[in-house]
């Protein structure tokens, strides 16, 4: 009997302990499960922590512009501002295209940047030679006869160690002077206030050299520089024409009155 007892004893014994290894496990695995959980969101919160922190302080750097994009950058803004604000571009001043051996002109520039330099030179020093006198003018002296150019350079400042260069010409024609001169017709007649031009040829045909014209009395005949008369009042008079060598050539001019008009 005692011994059927024990047995019994020893048995539940074992049965509770199974009990409470079992639920000691459940327990166990539980607060396990819990600390894995825990660590895991600890551990993202760090690693995103650590990614914010490495895109905060080690962003790439950007890569500089190359020279080539830095030219093409400032080119933009140079036609952008040219566009904005256009600047006038330079221009020769009218200038008299035609001179004789030995006569002296000057030509202008206009519009010139502050910042430009500019040169003159000629493209024929036998027919035409210049000199410089500023930075927008020159003057130009015929030496023989013929055609020949003025040549002139504009350079201003440009990107890095390129400038900005414009070139202009201005054409001019050299003749000799004339050596003699003769009216083609030597007796003209008008009326009062009647106007009429006086013909003369002078030598060599290809000078360009005007005459100066005069008349001996201008209350008769008066005349211009293009040799244009005109009938003051009745009588007779001379109009002449004077080189620059002294030669002259002369126009004997009558004037007369108008013919009244007759009733019929």
């Amino acid at each position: 009997m005692k011994k059927c007892s024990f047995i019994r004893f020893m048995i539940k014994k074992t049965t509770d302990i199974f009990w409470i290894a079992g639920l000691c496990l459940l327990f166990s695995g539980v607060f396990c499960a819990t600390n894995a959980k825990a660590d895991t969101m600890a551990a993202s919160s760090e690693s995103n922590s650590s990614v914010s922190m490495t895109k905060t302080f080690f962003k790439p750097q950007q890569k500089k512009a190359s020279i080539r994009q830095q030219i093409s950058y400032r080119n933009d803004a140079a036609k952008r501002s040219s566009s904005a604000s256009p600047r006038e571009s330079v221009k020769i001043l009218k200038y008299k295209k035609k001179i004789l051996q030995g006569e002296t002109k000057q030509l202008d520039l206009i519009n010139l940047p502050a910042n430009a330099t500019v040169s003159f030179s000629s493209n024929n020093t036998s027919v035409l030679t210049v000199k410089q006198i500023s930075n927008t003018a020159c003057e130009y002296s015929g030496m023989g006869y013929g055609n020949a150019k003025i040549q002139i350079k504009i350079s201003t400042p440009g990107f890095l160690f390129f400038d900005n260069v414009q070139e202009l010409t201005a054409s001019i024609n050299v003749t000799p002077k004339a050596v003699s001169i003769v009216f083609r017709k030597s007796t003209r007649t008008i009326t009062v206030e009647q106007s009429s031009k006086l013909s003369y040829t002078i030598r060599p045909s290809i000078s360009t050299e005007k005459p100066v014209f005069s008349s001996l009395r201008k209350k008769i005949v008066s005349v211009n520089k293009k040799g244009m008369i005109k009938g003051k009042k009745s009588g007779t008079t001379y109009v002449y024409a004077t080189l620059a060598n002294g030669k002259s050539a002369k126009c004997k001019v009558i004037v007369k009155r108008p013919k009244a008009n007759t009733l019929l």
